[in-house]
């Protein structure tokens, strides 16, 4: 399940992002192995990849020193579709969206969260807000 709503988390979030003409940058991305160990491993996580769908490739030793020579890495997964989103823009892009319907709080110190029966209530250091539906952002600063 988490592979799959990765997966269409992916779609969403590109489609989200041109459909607002969002920044982004698409630089894929290398996943590489240095020892016999690591190999191993990334041979798993190619496999499980390619099971799920991923756009991926499993390249050698001679194609991923083409790609990044100063890599000493002995065989790697490609991942072009990988790409960089601000997400600060998608942040203010939904909120700018849901702004008319919604209370939106920014710069709050949740203390609390307590589902109720038909509501939620999230405490902050100076409020109570009480909604039917709550969507927690938040991340470490």
């Amino acid at each position: 399940m988490k592979a799959r709503l990765c997966r269409q988390g992916l779609v969403e979030t590109k489609a989200f992002r041109d459909l607002h003409g969002l920044p982004y940058k698409s630089c894929g991305k290398l996943i590489f192995a240095t020892n016999k160990l690591e190999e191993e491993r990334v041979q798993h996580l190619f496999s499980r990849a390619k099971n799920n769908g991923a756009n991926v490739q499993l390249i050698g030793k001679s194609d991923l020193r083409q790609i990044e020579p100063y890599i000493q890495g002995r065989l790697a997964i490609v991942s072009p579709d990988t790409g960089i989103v601000d997400y600060s823009s998608i942040a203010a892009k939904v909120r700018e969206i849901l702004a008319a319907t919604v209370q939106v709080a920014l710069n709050e110190t949740v203390v609390n969260i307590q589902e109720q029966q038909d509501k939620v209530a999230v405490s902050t250091k100076s409020n109570t807000y009480f909604a039917r539906r709550l969507i927690a952002c938040g991340g470490l600063q």
